[in-house]
């Protein structure tokens, strides 16, 4: 059944993908779609704690606000991509959700400099085609619906002070961390370095009992490789070589989930930075791998030291 589900994966992402090239609207391209899809379709059990209709409102809510902060904040990138952040934050606080991928939805456009509508629009009709999509899944046994022991441990987490102030200590040096490391890669010119992906790959292992901790040397390993290979389809086959980005894609998808496979791990955010390249110029993508491992190596190990004694709200994940 897993096949069939990269199957139906593959053809969602080459079709986003095909339709920026034809209409030469790069920002239809939304690369949190490869995780959303894993974490939907492919993944047993979903791991985020959310509705199929919440997904759709609260992905879009988010692009929407990134766009606005792009067209109207003005107060530079660091400071742009806190206010995302904190919004994004509220937004998970408020609805009760674990939809992490929001965060990316809403700080890509901050990042990229993204002002066109195109780009909220795309994530509309991109997480309702997902849901719809999801309920085919379901119908047939392929995936499961959100476990409710997710709903335990957040009731669990407002009913208890103690978690609720180790939730507000997680949270304050999550700020602080992305906050520092947003201003230093402005600094240095090297953005990718907090590519919206790794923020939320950051934000999922600063949980201390998530299983992904202790794998996280094979984690790093996967996200470099994943990198490599946008970087190798997006500036060697599609650049130099000439080949239609929708080709490309077909390759990128089929050798992604290959590398799944063989690393057994099913992490969403993974799938988003194998996208990202093909949305950003060839001149972005050219140290794309170098940024994406420094960056990732720098998330990973304060996630390991720095987050040791927070409590695990949702232990995701799992296949």
């Amino acid at each position: 059944m897993k096949y069939k589900r990269y199957f139906i994966s593959l053809v969602l992402i080459l079709a986003m993908v095909s339709i920026a090239e034809i209409t030469g609207e790069r920002e239809i391209i939304f690369p949190e779609v490869a995780a959303l899809v894993v974490g939907s379709w492919v993944l047993e059990k979903q791991p985020w704690k959310v509705s199929k209709l919440g997904l759709v409102c609260l992905m879009t809510l988010c692009s929407i606000v990134g766009v606005l902060i792009v067209r109207y904040v003005n107060l530079g990138l660091t400071i742009e991509v806190l206010i995302g952040l904190v919004f994004t934050g509220l937004i998970l606080k408020l609805s009760k959700t674990t939809l992490v991928p929001i965060i990316s939805a809403c700080i890509l456009p901050i990042v990229l400099r993204t002002e066109t509508w195109v780009y909220p629009i795309s994530v509309f009709i991109l997480t309702i085609l997902i849901v719809s999509i999801k309920y085919f899944i379901e119908d047939y046994g392929v995936s499961e619906e959100v476990r409710e022991e997710l709903k335990e441990e957040i009731t669990k987490l407002e009913r208890n002070t103690s978690l609720r102030k180790k939730e507000f200590i997680r949270l304050l040096k999550i700020f602080i961390t992305v906050g520092i490391l947003t201003y230093f890669s402005v600094k240095f010119n090297i953005t990718l370095l907090i590519a919206p992906p790794l923020i939320v790959a950051f934000i999922e292992l600063t949980n201390e009992h998530c299983k992904f901790r202790q794998r996280s040397k094979s984690l790093l390993l996967l996200f470099i490789v994943v990198a490599i290979l946008g970087f190798i389809f997006r500036i060697g086959f599609n650049e130099y070589l000439g080949l239609p980005l929708w080709l490309c894609t077909i390759f990128l998808l089929i050798s992604l989930f290959i590398c799944l496979e063989i690393f057994n791990m099913y992490f969403p955010p993974v799938a988003a930075i194998a996208v990202l390249p093909m949305l950003l110029t060839s001149k972005q993508v050219m140290f794309y791998p170098f940024q994406i491992a420094i960056g990732c190596f720098i998330f990973i190990t304060i996630a390991m030291i720095f987050f040791r004694e927070e409590k695990c709200i949702v232990d995701t994940f799992k296949n």
